[in-house]
């Protein structure tokens, strides 16, 4: 007569070893991203693949793009991925020119600096010479020729008065802008 008891040994042997394998291939499959990401990694960083090589500068119109450059001091033969891009935005942010600047990276071997150039909302002019003025009142050029645009005569630099002068030449309605050639700012007030 049969107990009703069946040896299980070999299926548990046969399940084991199925565990085994899949915990085998999970680790390996583990260990290739793992070191897939540091190859990665190393290729990014260290690599000569992708070293810094260009400068492409956009959006400028006041400024040439041997200025910026100059300025910006990108160091060439760096891997792009290790390259500072906020240093080189602060360099490039010196240029009174500049209002805003946006540095990336451009891969594989190139840094894209993107300007936004102040704009000239009025002249000041001085014994012959012309600054002009945004719309902030920021003093950003130095000229000596009159450019298409109003003349300022101010009391002073103060750069609040500034600012004050150029809301008020930005507020004038285009009809009467077009007659203005001057204003004269003789105190803050």
């Amino acid at each position: 007569m049969a107990s009703g008891v069946s040896d299980l040994t070999g299926a548990l042997q046969l399940k084991r070893k199925s565990a085994a394998r899949k915990r085998f291939r999970r680790l390996m499959v583990l260990l290739l991203i793992v070191l897939s990401v540091i190859a990665l990694t190393l290729v990014v960083w260290f690599s000569p693949l992708f070293v810094t090589r260009s400068v492409k500068v956009r959006d400028n119109s006041l400024l040439t793009e041997e200025q910026v450059v100059a300025v910006a001091q990108v160091p060439m033969g760096t891997p792009l991925a290790r390259v500072d891009l906020n240093a080189i935005a602060d360099n490039v942010l010196t240029l009174g020119m500049v209002k805003e600047v946006t540095v990336g990276r451009s891969w594989p071997s190139s840094i894209s600096i993107r300007l936004q150039e102040r704009v000239m909302v009025y002249q000041l002019e001085d014994g012959g010479s012309y600054r002009w003025v945004d719309d902030e009142g920021t003093i950003f050029h130095l000229t000596n020729e009159r450019s298409d645009g109003l003349i300022v005569h101010a009391a002073s630099e103060d750069h609040r008065m500034l600012a004050d002068v150029a809301t008020v030449v930005l507020a004038l309605p285009e009809d009467l802008a077009a007659q203005v050639t001057q204003i004269v700012a003789s105190s803050v007030d």
